[in-house]
């Protein structure tokens, strides 16, 4: 092997390696030691796995030096040893089916040629890679629905990248020094660009979260003026309680009972202040007294029935996302519909938290198709930046075992969600 298909060879094999990585973060997340003692011992492999085969090139020691080595890295992971033990075997079964296929493939299309055995690595190493970023999206460790755009560029980048190495290795005029540079090239192309995508991905979940957090913390003062308010119109209403009492004592002696009637409505929200949810959960209240001001603001008609116990057993991480994203979507519809008026029931009943919110709106919406089923998606324009709180409201249902149902018809948008709390 000259210089240049070593220096190939080597180039594919780190690609080789970091697939092996790729494939152990999938299964078992994050290593038990520090990121440097585990990078120390993947570059160990590499470099005991690409010194048997340049130095003795025995397919036996290659075996053993990839084998081995692989399973050896388990012990950085956690997880019971028997199934770190299967699931490093798995992928080290995997990539020798894959590399004997992309053999098979190659010779059937074409005589044998210098450097097929770097191209059958390639090859093999791009298979196996589609399928880890497949895995990834679909096993259990998923982190988030992805946009069709995603799972199109797992079928062209690597299928891509296999057609190119096969014009370029088997399709004659062999050029070692361009084939190097245009191996390198797409094991980096595509490597970057789905870490590209993952890192915008984060940051725009991280971005969704910070947004989660300004929101409950907006929700928390707007609780604390509400209070400070009660407690001033407290104190109001004990220094003109007399004059209440004289007034409506007034209109029941002349027998006024519509005026009456009035006057204690008036006196009642003004009691009130603008608070509609006092159930003892501090989140809950808060999310539903900012959210629902708001939609008063907008002109709303709102008909709520709020009663849960305290002490319910929700994260308040999940309450804010739940219904932060819930009556965000409810008002931006009552903004934009002729009609404004919202109906909300929210109670427990036995284990099981109901949520109910009714609004009106424009009668216009976007649905897709993500899964297998149909979801509405959000009407902003950029749908890339947009769209997370329709994703976690769902995430929110499933992680508490819940069933959510929508209705569009007649003018109104109805959402029905159960979940099943302990109590």
């Amino acid at each position: 092997m000259n210089l240049l298909n070593t220096l190939a060879y080597l180039i594919v094999n780190t690609f080789h390696i970091y697939l092996f990585f790729l494939a152990y973060r999938i299964f078992f997340g994050e290593s038990r030691v520090g990121r440097k003692l585990e990078f120390l011992a993947y570059f160990a492999f590499y470099a005991v796995n690409s010194a048997a085969f340049l130095v003795v090139g025995s397919p036996y020691l290659n075996l053993t030096t990839s084998i081995v080595p692989l399973l050896a890295l388990t012990c950085l992971y956690p997880g019971k040893t028997s199934s770190k033990i299967l699931h490093g075997l798995f992928i080290f079964v995997a990539s020798m089916l894959l590399e004997s296929v992309s053999l098979s493939i190659l010779q059937l299309v074409a005589a044998y040629f210098d450097g097929m055995e770097i191209a059958c690595n390639m090859v093999a190493n791009m298979c196996l890679f589609a399928l880890e970023l497949i895995y990834k999206q679909t096993g259990p460790r998923k982190k988030n629905e992805q946009q069709a755009e995603y799972w199109l560029a797992i079928i062209v980048l690597p299928v891509g990248s296999i057609v190119i190495t096969m014009l370029v290795y088997g399709g004659g005029g062999y050029q070692a020094g361009l084939n190097l540079v245009i191996v390198t090239i797409l094991i980096v192309m595509n490597i970057l660009a789905f870490r590209l995508y993952d890192l915008l991905t984060e940051y725009y979940v991280s971005s969704y979260e910070q947004k989660m957090l300004q929101q409950q913390n907006e929700a928390y003062t707007h609780e604390i003026e509400l209070i400070q308010k009660a407690d001033e119109t407290a104190r109001l209403l004990r220094h003109d309680m007399r004059n209440h009492v004289s007034a409506l004592k007034q209109l029941v002696e002349q027998g006024d009972r519509e005026e009456a009637m009035r006057y204690l409505d008036a006196f009642a929200e003004d009691v009130t202040g603008g608070s509609y949810a006092d159930t003892g959960n501090p989140v809950f209240d808060s999310i539903l007294n900012y959210k629902l001001s708001t939609a008063k603001d907008l002109g709303a008609n709102l008909t709520f029935e709020i009663a849960v116990p305290e002490g319910l057993e929700i994260e308040p991480f999940d309450i804010s996302v739940l219904l932060g994203n819930l009556l965000d979507n409810a008002n931006e519809a009552l903004a934009n519909s002729p009609e404004k008026n919202m109906e909300i029931q929210i109670r427990m009943d036995r284990g099981l938290l109901h949520i109910h919110i009714s609004n009106s709106y424009d009668g216009n919406t976007q649905k897709a198709v993500l899964n297998g089923r149909e979801i509405y998606q959000t009407r902003k324009e950029n749908k890339q930046r947009h769209g997370f709180g329709l994703q976690s409201i769902t995430k929110v249902v499933e992680k508490y075992h819940g069933v959510i149902e929508t209705d569009d018809r007649n003018g109104r948008f109805t959402v029905d969600i159960m979940l099943y709390l302990s109590k």
